[in-house]
């Protein structure tokens, strides 16, 4: 018979506390990093203490409503041991029972509301972490963000996943502690996944542990005029709840300092944006030699990361032309270099640069301790995931581009009757807006292209989607169209054709390409094939 689940208002075992009400898993004072599904098995483990849970009862309470792999239970429960470790003896908090679930096996003391503790105070709930050791490259970004956020109070570094993001708010938060008096909190949002557990998630970093009707307006007040500065770490999948709390403290609690971290701005009053860019890359040609590639920030991290993963050497002019390649390849973003750096002393620079333009790179497995970044494909379904529907497949089709595009031409081979040309426009918009899509301003017009590997990632949801022959067919019709177009205009065009058509050389060569593979399909115009043939060698030869 199934025993009852014992409520708790916080229990302690070893030397963790948890409170459910909080989503708190504490170690001493130390907030425990534990993702949302392994921290309801916890809860689910404690309350039926004594008892061996069952696998199925665990998956329906863990996944309510969902049909799930036994496996994904237990990646969790390995996640979860992992995070508690072992207890004093070396022995395990959870046993597993063998053909029946799981047990926890620990002494447990249950604490009711009025026993409970209070939870710790700012400087140790929503301490910063620690600052990484040896940044590269943001010395000018970091400086720009102290100006920012002294001057609006409120700031959002907003880009792309793995560009760095967090650790250019923590390395701020550690820059401005003396000019806050050390006044400076931290909370992650990462393992938050509900809206309504934001604004507890931040109150409890702040040290407010009142529960009144409106916990805005009392952590209003309790913030008061004291001068601090609060960063908020990754907002994008709680960014209407986000938004919603920083716009109302940012308003009232006037000594109050803001730092969001998104890849999309809140969009609030108020807020100033600061792109996070890409690392600097260095030039690609022939005669690069390995001081001219080291003056990149990108090259110096990579180099970095490859001796920290065990690579023995300096980069010689050998391959200076190589490692560059590499970074642009990369679209400069640090997780993705620091992932590759560390793959050096298995493929060496030739064999890196070759799966650096492969699906490949998007399985090298990343940071252990954050599930984000254990690699780049899991860094990109968590973006993928937070699309609507009409997002995902504009992107997934824009990825038949191999470099960069006109607004025309992304409608003309992502509309269908579907998504007509307005609707693939405006994804496109909320596609720049979430840092999947970048804009390259032209003399009179505006590019956009898709970093390289995003269209990777895209491209094999091409694949499962099916749809590939005929987007490939679209993608070869427009570039076709738009080579005799050129041809036709070529007089009043030539002052500028060698930048924008320049772009579009490799566009073309993707289109001629299907269609030598596709000789068969007679529905292609032979002779559109032909003026994109002539304008590409054309264009090779300027």
């Amino acid at each position: 018979m199934q025993q009852q689940a014992i409520e708790f208002e916080e229990v302690q075992f070893g030397p963790y506390r948890l409170i459910p009400s909080k989503r708190l898993l504490l170690l001493g004072q130390d907030r425990v990093g534990l993702g949302s599904r392994a921290f309801d098995i916890l809860v689910l483990l404690l309350e039926r203490r004594g008892e061996v849970v069952n696998r199925r009862d665990m998956i329906e309470h863990v996944w309510p409503d969902l049909i799930v792999d036994e496996s994904n239970l237990r990646v969790q429960m390995s996640e979860l041991r992992r995070a508690l470790g072992t207890r004093e003896g070396g022995s395990s908090f959870i046993r597993t029972v063998p053909g029946r679930g799981y047990l926890f096996v620990a002494p447990v003391h249950a604490v009711s509301s009025c026993e409970a503790p209070v939870l710790p105070t700012m400087s140790t709930l929503g301490r910063l972490p620690v600052r990484r050791p040896n940044l590269v490259g943001r010395d000018h970004a970091l400086d720009a963000l102290v100006r920012q956020t002294l001057a609006g109070r409120f700031v959002s570094i907003v880009g792309p996943g793995g560009i760095g993001k967090t650790t250019l708010a923590i390395e701020l938060g550690h820059r401005l502690t003396d000019e806050f008096d050390n006044e400076v909190f931290y909370v992650d949002l990462c393992s938050v996944d509900a809206p309504d557990l934001v604004l507890p998630t931040i109150a409890a970093a702040l040290g407010y542990t009142a529960t009144p009707e409106d916990l805005l307006t009392g952590l209003t007040s309790f913030v008061g005029d004291r001068r601090l500065l609060l960063v908020i770490d990754c907002c994008e999948h709680v960014v209407e709840a986000v938004a919603n709390a920083a716009s109302v403290l940012f308003q009232k609690a006037q000594s109050l300092y803001l730092v969001a971290t998104s890849r999309e701005a809140l969009r609030v009053e108020g807020e100033t944006v600061y792109f996070a860019d890409p690392l600097g890359l260095p030039a690609v040609n022939e005669d690069l030699t390995a001081a001219e590639a080291l003056a990149a920030d990108s090259v110096r991290l990579f180099m970095h990361c490859a001796m920290a993963g065990g690579y023995v050497g300096k980069l010689d002019d050998r391959h200076a032309r190589a490692v560059a390649e590499i970074c642009h390849a990369l679209d400069g973003s640090p997780l993705a270099i620091e992932l590759a750096g560390s793959r050096l002393n298995t493929y060496g620079f030739e064999g890196l640069l070759e799966r650096s333009h492969s699906p490949a790179l998007l399985g090298w497995a990343g940071r252990r301790h954050q599930p984000r970044h254990r690699s780049l494909e899991a860094l990109l379904d968590w973006s993928f995931r937070l699309l609507s529907d009409v997002e995902r497949r504009v992107l997934v089709r824009l990825s038949v581009f191999a470099e960069i595009f006109t607004m025309q031409s992304a409608q003309a081979v992502a509309s269908d009757i579907v998504d007509n040309e307005w609707v693939v426009a405006h994804a496109i918009e909320q596609l720049i807006d979430k840092s999947l899509i970048t804009i390259f301003p032209a003399i009179d017009m505006h590019l956009y292209g898709i970093p390289n590997i995003v269209r990777l990632y895209a491209e094999i949801k091409l694949a499962q989607r099916g749809e590939r022959q005929e987007l490939q067919r679209r993608h070869a019709r427009v570039c076709a169209e738009l080579s005799q177009k050129q041809n036709a205009a070529r007089q009043r065009v030539l002052a500028r054709a060698a930048m924008r058509c320049g772009y579009r050389v490799d566009e073309l060569r993707a289109a001629l390409e299907w269609c030598l593979s596709n000789l068969d399909d007679v529905k292609l115009d032979i002779d559109r094939t032909a003026h994109a043939s002539r304008r590409l060698a054309y264009l090779d030869i300027q």
